[in-house]
């Protein structure tokens, strides 16, 4: 019996022991995700002390550097490179898609940077000619053909994007506004391609009369601002050229026309512009399960805008292919 007591008193210490080391690993193992999350936070906290200063938003830091750029070519206007007007081309454009206010500016100096680089590569392209006069064709050819290419690459844009997001509007005034810019500039070009004027095709105003006819299907509801037929004085059929009042130079009748287009498009889109989305296509759309389409608004509204630039930028560069001054004063002071 006494034997049998101490084994038992035996097993009895064994499991006190054991229910002991089974308490102390329950609590450590219990206690050991409070002790790593306190260091965790104590990292948070660390880090957060080192980086105390707020980001620099998209908006302001895209207009810090392309201002830099623009001082750079202002100061060194002699020994700019291609690669300072690519630079400066590309900042520009990045103001004009995350800076709503400064879409003018951005546009202008964007579009100002791509000529002078389009300027120099022909300018370096044809030092080695032999004969400077067949140079400088050459150079003026290619930037023609540069500007007419963006021209198309711009229509097709525009149409593409409409026509994806079929299921936005836009505010009716900014895009009534533009698609009268284009119908005017329509109605100039078939004119002007009537009379067999150089480097104007018949094309180039259906080009821009599809242009005003796919804004005003983006546009909400309201009054359609264009005319159809506009006055063109006689005696600038004639010539050819007429007076533009913001050079104070006489300059050709299509040089006026593309750069009134831009001017006129950079004050639409400078105002207000609200999208708003048809929620029934939008539903049916999602209910077909149709492949590749986009429902967000703000994506939308982002390639719009992108679609927009690209439009303006086509007409300034058309503007200084067909003679007008590549001067950003002569756009932005209006």
């Amino acid at each position: 019996m006494q034997t049998l007591y101490v084994l038992l008193n035996d097993m009895h210490k064994q499991v006190k022991r054991s229910i002991a080391r089974a308490l102390v690993l329950l609590i450590c193992v219990l206690i050991s995700p409070l002790l790593t999350a306190c260091g965790t936070l104590q990292n948070i906290h660390v880090e957060h002390t080192v980086h105390t200063a707020a980001p620099e938003n998209a908006c302001a830091k895209a207009y810090r550097l392309a201002q830099k750029r623009q001082r750079e070519i202002k100061k060194n206007q002699n020994n700019t490179s291609l690669k300072d007007f690519e630079t400066a081309a590309k900042y520009w454009k990045t103001v004009a898609q995350q800076c709503p206010g400064r879409l003018s500016e951005s546009i202008v100096y964007s579009t100002q940077a791509q000529w002078e680089m389009l300027s120099k590569k022909n300018s370096d392209e044809n030092s080695n000619n032999v004969s400077n006069k067949s140079g400088n064709e050459s150079s003026e050819n290619t930037k023609t053909t540069t500007a007419q290419q963006m021209e198309h690459d711009s229509y097709a844009n525009l149409i593409e994007v409409i026509n994806h997001y079929k299921n936005f509007k836009w505010t009716h005034q900014p895009l009534a506004q533009a698609a009268e810019a284009e119908d005017k500039l329509a109605f100039i070009l078939q004119t002007l391609a009537a009379r067999k004027e150089q480097n104007i095709a018949l094309e180039y105003s259906d080009m821009a009369s599809t242009n005003a006819q796919t804004l005003m299907r983006a546009a909400g509801e309201g009054t359609d601002l264009r005319k159809k037929v506009y006055d063109i004085p006689q005696e600038a059929l004639e010539s050819g050229k007429t007076h533009d009042s913001a050079s104070g130079k006489d300059l050709p009748i299509a040089a006026i026309a593309y750069m009134d287009c831009a001017r006129e498009e950079l004050d639409a889109f400078n105002q207000v512009i609200v999208i708003e989305e048809n929620k029934t296509k939008s539903a049916a759309k999602s209910n077909n399960n149709e492949a590749g389409y986009e429902y967000s608004a703000v994506q939308a509204n982002n390639v719009f805008k992108d679609a927009i630039i690209k439009l303006i930028t086509s007409r300034l560069l058309r503007a200084y292919a067909f003679g007008y001054p590549a001067d950003s004063n002569l756009v932005l002071k209006n």
